[in-house]
């Protein structure tokens, strides 16, 4: 199965607008941050908030909603920013996860950010099954991430 694009709708991408705003700010709803990525068409900079989170010692960026722009955009680039407040930090792609190394990343992430994020990935949570978890690491790109330095 090849990823797929999850299109924000509306409240979704006033709902991020806002939290970008927030994380601005220097505020973290739950630990996000702001990711911001050159354009691999128009070179500009584009900002998300993402949920980078530490797995096993090492950090990993999820995109619940598929291959989003951004993703494509980080896959291009290979390296971003995040950002929370005026702390900003550079990152680099070390990584694309295979489908076969998604599982324990993914449920990782809904762990710590199902209340944010499950409606995205379409699973029973607390309790998915194998089935659904390889639908599921088959349509998310996951990267391992580190600090640029």
């Amino acid at each position: 199965m090849a990823a797929e694009y999850k299109k924000p709708n509306l409240p979704v991408r006033v709902m991020n607008a806002s939290i970008g705003v927030v994380i601005r700010l220097g505020l973290s709803p739950q630990g996000g941050q702001l990711l911001t990525v050159r354009g691999r068409k128009s070179g500009k900079d584009m900002s998300t908030p993402v949920n980078p989170m530490a797995f096993e010692g090492v950090e990993y960026l999820v995109a619940p909603r598929g291959d989003t722009h951004w993703t494509r955009n980080l896959r291009a680039a290979g390296e971003a920013q995040l950002r929370l407040g005026r702390k900003k930090r550079r990152i680099r792609v070390v990584h694309e996860l295979a489908d076969a190394e998604k599982p324990p990343v993914l449920l990782a992430y809904l762990e710590r950010w199902a209340s944010v994020t499950k409606s995205h990935f379409g699973i029973p949570w607390p309790n998915p099954g194998e089935a659904d978890i390889t639908r599921v690491c088959a349509r998310t790109p996951m990267f391992r991430i580190e600090d640029l330095g």
